[in-house]
């Protein structure tokens, strides 16, 4: 695509092609607003641990650290994208379809997956552990359809990291539901700004914002890691509930 081809283009990928100061400042400012309501949101689901000490427990350093991040990284995501560039009924299908595999792989690995592992006995750590070692190693499959190993591999370090942020969710919430949505717009977004599955970079033109988003991956993995060292607790089998339902958190 030509300079001027980009110059012309229309919506918000024409205004962030323009540049400038203040479309930057701007830009800026919706971010922070769409910021400080992920913590206004995570302000009334987070119940206590947002008025706990910060370093109190996981659900107090989930909801007032994690939370944003994740919603911040979607946001980048969503800002990245060029509405303009696919099919109106083509990014409606990819969203719908985003959403139905945030259901189906958190039902099978965080919600039948983590209900078996407490039921066999283990603690926490090991739950949250191997619930995400298995959502991780279901994206080795991606070898079957040709991509390269670097990019499954990558893939699969960056799934377990994120399956860790995922089994937070759904303990400190307490529904399934939380990790089942937060999936859901993970997924469609990605595919709509790099132009595949499980891509490691763009399909034509990049820009700033999709590149933020590609360096917020990198502390979200760390994050990920960092935080499965710290999980405690056991749930006995006789407190195992049903996927979706409420769990008590430790």
């Amino acid at each position: 695509m030509a300079a001027t081809d980009l110059d012309d283009a229309s919506g918000l990928r024409g205004f962030l092609n323009r540049g400038g100061f203040w479309r930057l400042l701007l830009l800026v400012v919706v971010y922070l607003a769409i910021y400080l309501g992920a913590g206004w949101i995570s302000g009334h689901v987070g119940g206590h641990f947002v008025d706990d000490d910060v370093l109190s427990s996981l659900g107090s350093v989930f909801f007032q650290l994690t939370f944003a991040l994740v919603v911040g990284a979607i946001v980048l995501r969503v800002l990245g994208i060029d509405w303009g560039r696919d099919a109106v009924d083509v990014v409606a299908l990819v969203l719908v379809t985003g959403l139905l595999i945030g259901y189906v792989e958190e039902l099978l690995t965080r919600g039948i997956g983590v209900k078996m592992l407490r039921a066999g006995g283990h603690g926490e750590w090991a739950v949250a552990a191997l619930s995400s070692l298995v959502f991780a190693l279901l994206h080795s499959i991606n070898l079957l359809s040709g991509q390269e190993l670097a990019t499954v591999a990558f893939t699969i370090v960056y799934a377990f990291a994120f399956g860790v942020l995922m089994y937070l969710t759904q303990r400190v919430i307490g529904f399934l539901v939380g990790a089942m949505i937060l999936h859901g717009l993970t997924d469609p977004t990605t595919i709509l700004a790099v132009g595949g599955v499980d891509e490691l970079k763009t399909s034509g033109h990049t820009n700033g914002l999709l590149e933020a988003a590609g360096l917020v991956t990198f502390p979200l993995v760390a994050f990920g890691f960092i935080l499965l060292i710290f999980i405690r607790g056991r749930v006995s089998a006789a407190r195992v509930e049903e996927p979706g339902t409420a769990t008590t958190v430790g």
